[in-house]
C-alpha cells in the first residue's frame, strides 16, 4: 500500500511538473492481459505492474450514467448485445465483462465508481467518448466532489475545446490531442496546459524540442506495432524512446515490460 501512494504522489508531482525528466508509463485501457480492459480488477493490475497512468474509456447509457467501456457496442467486451446507449443502467448490471471472449464474474463498472477506487492510488487519464459540453461539465462536478482535481488528466480529441473547459476547473489538467504542426502551434500558444498527446508523425517537427524547452510533456502510444515487436526484443523500446527524444509519456498495452526497459541502462 506504501510503495503504491508513493508512486502515486511522484506520478502526481512528475504530471503537475512537466519539467521533470522522466518517463511516466500509461496503462491503455487498464492492465487488461488477465483481466477485462476498463475493469477495477484492470486498475489493480495495472499498478501491479508499475504504472504511472491508467487510461479509462467513459462512455454513458440510456439514461446517462457515465460507465466504463470502450466500444459504442458491448458485444465484444460484456455477456450483451447491441449498443450500449440503448441500455439503461441497471440493464447494464445484468451483463458481465468477458476477457479473450470469455465471462468473468466482472460488472461494468460507473465513471465514479472507478474514479473512488483509483482515488490515492495511481494517475487517471480519461479518455472521454461522450460528445458535447454538457457531458463534460458532468464528468468535471464528478473529479471535483471525489476531490480528484490534481490526480486526472482530461484527453481531449478536439484542442478547441480548451478555453471552455480551462473556464469550468483550470485545476484539471487537459491533455489534447495535436495532430499536425499547426494544431501543436495553437495549443501550445493557448498556454493552458503542460501535456500534449502526439503521434509518430511528429517524428521531426521542429516544435517538439520547443514543446520541451516550455516545459510541455509530450505522451505518445507504442499501441500495435512497437508493443508487438518489443514483446521479443525490448531494445524496440530503447529504439522508440532515443528517436522521440522529448517524451515525457508512454501509452503501451504493456506497462510492465516497458517500465523494464525504460529502467535498463
Amino acid at each position: 500500500m506504501m510503495k503504491n501512494l508513493l508512486t502515486l504522489l511522484l506520478a502526481v508531482f512528475l504530471v503537475q511538473n512537466s519539467a521533470a525528466q522522466k518517463i511516466l508509463v500509461a496503462a491503455h485501457r487498464g492492465g487488461h492481459l488477465t483481466v477485462p480492459e476498463n475493469s477495477l480488477a484492470g486498475m489493480d493490475e495495472a499498478i501491479r505492474a508499475g504504472a504511472d497512468v491508467v487510461e479509462l474509456d467513459v462512455r454513458d447509457t440510456k439514461d446517462g450514467v457515465m460507465v466504463l467501456m470502450h466500444d459504442k457496442n458491448l458485444d465484444r467486451t460484456t455477456t450483451g448485445k447491441g449498443v450500449l446507449a440503448d441500455l439503461t443502467y441497471a440493464e447494464t448490471q445484468q451483463l458481465y465483462l468477458t476477457h479473450q471472449g470469455k465471462p468473468t464474474l466482472y460488472h461494468i463498472p460507473t465513471f465514479r465508481e472507478a474514479l473512488a477506487y483509483a482515488k490515492g492510488r495511481v494517475m487517471i487519464d480519461i479518455d472521454f467518448k461522450i460528445s458535447g459540453m454538457e457531458a463534460r461539465r458532468k464528468a468535471y462536478e464528478t473529479i471535483e466532489e471525489l476531490g480528484m482535481e490534481s490526480q486526472v488528466l482530461f484527453f481531449l480529441y478536439d484542442y478547441t475545446e480548451m478555453d471552455s473547459l480551462y473556464k469550468i476547473n483550470p485545476r484539471i489538467k487537459m491533455m489534447p490531442r495535436a495532430y499536425n504542426n499547426d494544431q501543436m502551434r495553437k495549443i501550445i500558444d493557448k498556454d493552458l496546459t503542460d501535456i500534449i498527446h502526439i503521434d509518430p508523425s511528429f517524428e521531426n517537427s521542429p516544435l517538439l524540442p520547443e514543446a520541451h524547452r516550455k516545459g510541455i510533456r509530450l505522451w505518445i502510444n507504442t499501441l500495435g506495432d512497437v508493443d508487438t515487436k518489443a514483446s521479443d526484443n525490448q531494445s524496440v523500446y530503447k529504439d522508440f524512446i532515443a528517436r522521440y527524444k522529448y517524451l515525457g509519456a508512454i501509452q503501451t498495452d504493456f506497462p510492465a515490460r516497458l517500465k523494464e526497459a525504460i529502467r535498463q541502462p
